[in-house]
């Protein structure tokens, strides 16, 4: 079938010709044929809430002089080895991560005042929250999250936006930190599959339907076999969402 190129960003990517032609929202099926979805799988950073721990750092620099600013709010890109060891190793806590972040930026707070001021930080997407529970509730299909977080993060957000009316089956939700492994490895989408599988024992991976806001874990996806949609939704709309999740009849 016949496909197109179309820019997401900085990244061209391969779509159908009947994708919607704008930068910041495209599926990804790559030659893969249409087929009825049975299970929808959310990220949460970027999908279901603000991307974590970034929004907080942006708040915390408001607490510095101006001069200041620009290096706070840019702390995750110089500390990202931090956030690596943080989303999957099962040893490091949030306390050694705050920890460590302080030391390496100098910071003026106290890690108990860092864990604070990233739960009052936090921020959702109403929108895609809304539509997970809309297909909960009409599609009457399996619906999940996997996400690259820590286990603390993630229960913090989990909590603060009640995650656990929408998604009620906690074997369903993958957080990265909780299974030592990471997207884009295919062992994560492996493990997010056997979940569903046990929920729904025929089901087959071009029936799954993955939503995330980054290329390379779309691309991922796309490789261990399910369909995709790469989407921001710091930059969409909930008719966005709606409309494309209608194209796979979700």
């Amino acid at each position: 079938k016949a496909l197109s190129l179309l820019s997401v960003g900085r990244k061209r990517i391969h779509a159908r010709v009947s994708v919607p032609q704008n930068r910041y929202f495209a599926s990804r099926m790559e030659g893969k044929e249409a087929c009825k979805i049975r299970a929808v799988v959310f990220d949460c950073g970027g999908v279901l809430a603000e991307d974590c721990p970034v929004l907080c750092y942006h708040h915390l620099a408001t607490k510095y002089p101006e001069s200041e600013r620009p290096r706070i709010r840019d702390m995750h890109k110089r500390n990202y080895q931090l956030w690596n060891r943080f989303k999957i190793e099962k040893g490091y806590t949030e306390a050694m991560y705050w920890t460590d972040l302080i030391q390496n930026e100098k910071l003026n707070e106290s890690v108990d005042q860092m864990k604070q001021f990233l739960r009052d930080s936090l921020d959702s997407y109403p929108y895609t929250l809304a539509a997970a529970a809309k297909i909960n509730k009409n599609c009457k299909i399996p619906i999940g999250i996997l996400s690259n977080h820590s286990e603390e993060w993630f229960a913090a957000i989990a909590d603060k936006f009640k995650f656990y009316d929408t998604f009620l089956q906690k074997d369903l939700i993958v957080v990265s930190q909780a299974v030592a492994l990471a997207k884009p490895d295919q062992k994560i989408f492996d493990l997010m599959f056997q979940r569903l599988k046990a929920v729904s024992p025929d089901l087959q991976p071009p029936e799954v339907l993955f939503i995330d806001d980054k290329g390379n874990n779309v691309d991922a996806a796309i490789k261990y076999g399910f369909h995709a949609i790469e989407f921001d939704a710091s930059e969409r709309s909930e008719a966005d969402l709606v409309a494309h999740l209608a194209e796979f009849g979700v």
